[in-house]
C-alpha cells in the first residue's frame, strides 16, 4: 500500500529519461566532450583553407589552435604592414597601415 504523501508515485517512475536526475560528472563529461568536438570542426575547417584565404585573413597554421581554443589574439606586427614614419623630422605623422 502506498501513502498518500510519498515521494515516490508512480508517476515519477515513468518520467522521461531527460527529466531523471543524472550524475553531475556525467553532465561534465557531456560538455566535455562536446567542447572537444566543436574544436575539432573548427581545427578542421581551419585546415581545409588554401594559402590564399589564410592570406586575406592574415592567420597563419601555426594560429589555429589559438583560434580554436578561443585565446586567439591578433599581434599588430603580423596583422598589417605599415608605412615608415617620415624621416628628416619634416612630418610628425603617426605611421599608418596601408593594404
Amino acid at each position: 500500500m502506498r501513502l498518500p504523501g510519498s515521494r515516490h508515485s508512480a508517476a515519477a517512475s515513468l518520467a522521461p529519461a531527460g527529466t531523471a536526475h543524472v550524475p553531475a560528472f556525467l553532465i561534465r563529461l557531456r560538455d566535455a566532450l562536446r567542447e572537444w568536438l566543436l574544436k575539432r570542426a573548427i581545427l578542421a575547417e581551419l585546415r581545409g583553407l588554401d594559402d590564399r584565404t589564410l592570406a586575406d585573413l592574415r592567420i597563419y597554421p601555426g594560429d589555429f589552435q589559438g583560434i580554436a581554443d578561443g585565446t586567439y589574439i591578433r599581434d599588430a606586427a603580423h596583422d598589417i604592414a605599415r608605412k615608415p614614419a617620415t624621416e628628416g623630422g619634416k612630418s610628425r605623422r603617426i605611421a599608418r597601415p596601408y593594404y
